[in-house]
C-alpha cells in the first residue's frame, strides 16, 4: 500500500475472485485490507461477489443453454451440474446459511 500510495493513487478497487461469500473470501480479504492501508491515505472499494449478480447468471443460462442447443435431441437427457471447492465446515458454519444434512452428505 505504501508503495501504491507513492505512485499518487488514493483510491484503489480490489476484486476478490471468489464468486461466493465465506469469511475466507469475504470478510477475511476486508480484514486484511483494512490492515493493509492503515497508516496510508489509500482507500479500498471492492467489487461484491458474483454468484448473483444478473451479468454472471446471465452469462451462465445463455452458455447452459448454448451447450443443450448443441446437443440436439440429446438434450433432454443431459444433466447440468454446478461444481465448486468446498469449505471446512468450521468456516460453512460462521458463514452463510446452515448445511443441509442428507443420508449422503451434506447437500
Amino acid at each position: 500500500m505504501r508503495a501504491i500510495e507513492r505512485d499518487g493513487h488514493r483510491r484503489i478497487l480490489a476484486v476478490v475472485t471468489s464468486a461466493y461469500p465465506s469469511y475466507s473470501s469475504c470478510r477475511q480479504y476486508r480484514e486484511n485490507l483494512f490492515d493493509a492501508a492503515q497508516g496510508t491515505q489509500v482507500h479500498i472499494d471492492r467489487i461484491r461477489h458474483y454468484a448473483n449478480h444478473p451479468g454472471f447468471v446471465d452469462a451462465s443460462v445463455e452458455a447452459s443453454l448454448k451447450a443443450l442447443d448443441a446437443l440436439g435431441e440429446r438434450a433432454d437427457e443431459a444433466r447440468l451440474v454446478f461444481v465448486t471447492h468446498s469449505i471446512p465446515m468450521a468456516m460453512a458454519e460462521t458463514a452463510g446459511p446452515a448445511p443441509r444434512i442428507s443420508g449422503r452428505g451434506i447437500r
